[in-house]
């Protein structure tokens, strides 16, 4: 009656069409609202990924040779000449913290060309009295070990560390028959060397070699009763060792410092050493007449060549 145009038609088909529109840009906001797909995840994907590669980085993957309530003990074996009939022994970890990077492997395995063969056995102890390894521990270490030795372990982190290295450190070299060991420890006044024994002539002579060729300063603390855990046991089963404290060793890079000392110890003539050993026990040996002193005749080296026991000046 008044003309009106007629509505058109009911069409479901547009409204599907609408709810379509507005689920994708439901999506799209989404979508853009957490990052573009998961940026973010992604990003703390790679940390971890990151975090893993530097702790596998390590071309020498290690052995697990001792393990106990105290703790765990590695070996990385097979740096340098492998070949070589010269054995060197790298310990770390003892009085160290465990939590914190080391520079020693990162520095082997950056290394070059080495005429010795070399293994690094790595004591990480556990905290016994489950405490935080920084409270008191700077009082502790400064009262009770004057030599220097890492502040950031304490006594409990300490004595288990060193009596791992008691045993299974010690043993493992005594039966590997080791021309040479060095106990590296963290310093944080000044890099230097000492023997912490007077009854060995191998060990004072490569201190020596290593001091003029290093420039590093020979120096016994007033107290290195860490070296009870490996050092000293070591020379009274007549392997030769010495201790290193370096400024250098906590660090996950390769460091200048302690590459110079592996180099020293791979230039020391070990065999003309030895050779010179066997002449003085030969010659000891025929002017006693004692059949006691006949050993030690093959190019292996032994007990007595590997190491001389003496009261010589220095």
């Amino acid at each position: 009656m008044y003309n009106d145009p007629q509505r058109p038609p009911f069409n479901p088909l547009k409204i599907i069409i609408l709810m379509v529109i507005a689920i994708i840009i439901v999506i799209g906001a989404t979508y853009t609202l957490n990052g573009g797909g998961g940026t973010a995840t992604g990003t703390s994907d790679n940390s971890s990924n990151n975090t893993t590669d530097n702790a596998t980085s390590l071309t020498v993957q290690p052995t697990m040779i001792g393990n106990s309530s105290q703790g765990v003990v590695y070996k990385y074996s097979s740096y340098g000449n492998t070949a070589s009939n010269v054995k060197v022994a790298l310990v770390i970890g003892i009085d160290e913290d465990p939590s914190q990077a080391e520079s020693v492997l990162p520095t082997l395995e950056n290394a070059g060309n080495l005429q010795y063969s070399y293994d690094v056995y790595l004591v990480n102890a556990t905290d016994s009295n489950n405490t935080d390894n920084n409270t008191n521990s700077t009082n502790d270490t400064d009262s009770n070990l004057t030599d220097d030795t890492n502040s950031s372990s304490n006594s409990s982190t300490r004595s288990n560390s060193e009596a791992l290295a008691r045993e299974y450190v010690v043993k493992d070299i005594v039966n590997g028959n080791y021309d040479f060991t060095a106990e590296i420890h963290s310093s944080s006044n000044g890099s230097f060397l000492f023997v912490p024994s007077d009854d060995t002539y191998t060990s004072k002579e490569v201190v020596n070699s290593i001091a003029n060729a290093t420039g590093i300063k020979k120096q016994t603390p007033a107290n290195y009763n860490f070296a009870k855990g490996a050092s000293i046991p070591l020379i009274e089963n007549n392997v030769p060792s010495m201790v290193y404290m370096t400024t250098t060793y906590y660090s996950s890079e390769p460091s200048d410092d302690i590459m110079q000392v592996i180099g020293a110890i791979d230039n020391f003539d070990f065999n003309a050493l030895y050779a010179s050993d066997m002449t003085t026990s030969n010659n000891t040996t025929s002017s006693n007449n004692s059949s006691s002193n006949t050993t030690n005749n093959s190019s292996n080296h032994t007990t007595s060549n590997r190491m001389k026991v003496s009261n010589e000046v220095d």
